[in-house]
């Protein structure tokens, strides 16, 4: 067995279907996968005025609009990805909260498609594949939904006992009293 076929080396198959953490690790794999592609088009958007010859700088604004309104959502998606596969509630939230916000902005331009499909006789081709990929991508918003809400049941919000900043990586409990605290735990303030 080489050192490509080792266990190592391939990627992890998803758990059994009645595996609890199954719909986190699906959510964590569909946010992935949205999180890559929305950069690739925000990256390939200005590809064609960059062709023509047009500085970066130089772009026209609705190119830049563009290609930001997919470069930050896909950034958005890969950072819940990583919270999504260390189990943060954090990172459940605010999918959650992206996925919505994305759903309702597909559907809008479902909408404006549809009514340029109806009114507009001219590019019903174009608006045709328009409204297939919009349908696909509303469908697969759907389906991580779903993976979304079933996740909640296993990912707990922080006990009593926790400290709820620890999820970001400050271990400081700040309903203790200060003389209570060890001063290696005590926050550095920048004066």
């Amino acid at each position: 067995m080489g050192e490509a076929d080792s266990p190592a080396h391939r990627p992890m198959a998803p758990p059994a279907e009645d595996h609890p953490y199954r719909p986190l690790l699906l959510a964590a794999r569909s946010t992935r996968l949205l999180g890559v592609l929305f950069l690739l088009i925000g990256v390939l958007t200005p590809v064609p005025s960059l062709r023509q010859g047009v500085s970066v700088f130089e772009l026209p604004q609705d190119i830049v609009v563009a290609s930001l309104t997919h470069v930050l959502p896909g950034l958005a998606y890969l950072v819940c990805s990583l919270l999504l596969r260390r189990r943060r509630r954090t990172g459940l939230i605010v999918a959650f909260g992206l996925t919505l916000a994305h759903t309702i902005m597909v559907v809008g331009n479902l909408a404006a498609y549809f009514r340029l499909l109806l009114l507009e006789g001219h590019g019903t081709r174009r608006l045709f594949i328009s409204l297939v990929v919009g349908f696909l991508v509303v469908a697969a918003l759907g389906q991580l939904m779903w993976h979304l809400v079933k996740s909640f049941r296993v990912v707990k919000p922080p006990g009593p006992d926790e400290l709820y900043f620890s999820e970001f990586g400050d271990d400081y409990d700040y309903d203790k009293p200060a003389a209570e605290v060890p001063p290696e735990q005590v926050p550095q303030t920048v004066t």
